[in-house]
């Protein structure tokens, strides 16, 4: 009896392991060629999409997530590559409120206030992206953050039939940059299940229907 048991939950582990690596190869398949790294031979694009995160950590010192995202949107501006940065994040509609945080940011670094569009009910990912088109009507978009997150990004705008390219921004390395990769591992799985299993909808159902993989 143990030893059937000891079976079945090592066929469950196995089976397991076999989903998380399939889920995110195919979420990181086809996606490589479009995630620029190099500033110099970047595609111009009309509109920069920059996906948002917390400007601090917990402990209140600066997430470098967020300042390497930044510092990427605030060189492709001075660079000419985008006219615009549409800034898409999280808000809890008081006090935190990233969109905001990214304005503040990126006038510090000398990009123009008007050049700056705000979108503050970027929830997830999936809400940036569509809303980026829905919403705000940019139909030439360059989406910046790290390679990771452009990854799952690129991989749920094709699902849902639009056409992106991406700018990565510079990685963070060690224990910090370790567990966010851990946590994006359990993020592609749930990017993939949304696109073949659960179908859930944008949080403000900015858009109709289901991903064209389902």
């Amino acid at each position: 009896m143990i030893l059937a048991l000891l079976g079945v939950v090592g066929l469950a582990v196995v089976a397991g392991v076999l989903f998380v690596a399939a889920a995110n190869w195919a979420v990181i398949r086809g996606t490589g060629e479009r995630i620029h790294t190099d500033l110099a031979t970047v595609p111009a694009r009309e509109c920069a999409l920059v996906l948002g995160t917390s400007r601090y950590l917990a402990n209140g010192r600066p997430n470098p997530y967020f300042t390497h995202r930044m510092n990427a949107a605030a060189a492709l501006f001075e660079a000419g590559k985008v006219n615009r940065l549409l800034l898409s994040g999280g808000s809890d509609g008081k006090s935190y409120n990233e969109a905001v945080m990214m304005r503040d940011a990126l006038v510090e670094r000398g990009v123009p206030a008007d050049v700056l569009i705000l979108d503050d009910r970027g929830y997830r990912t999936l809400d940036s992206i569509l809303r980026s088109q829905t919403e705000f009507g940019e139909t030439d978009v360059l989406v910046v953050s790290q390679t990771f997150h452009n990854q799952r990004a690129l991989y749920l705008a094709r699902a849902w039939n639009f056409e992106m390219e991406a700018f990565a921004a510079r990685d963070v390395k060690g224990w910090a940059g370790a567990r966010v990769r851990v946590r994006e591992v359990l993020a592609k799985c749930l990017a993939f299940l949304d696109v073949h299993l659960l179908h859930r909808p944008p949080r403000r159902g900015d858009r109709n229907g289901t991903p064209s993989g389902a």
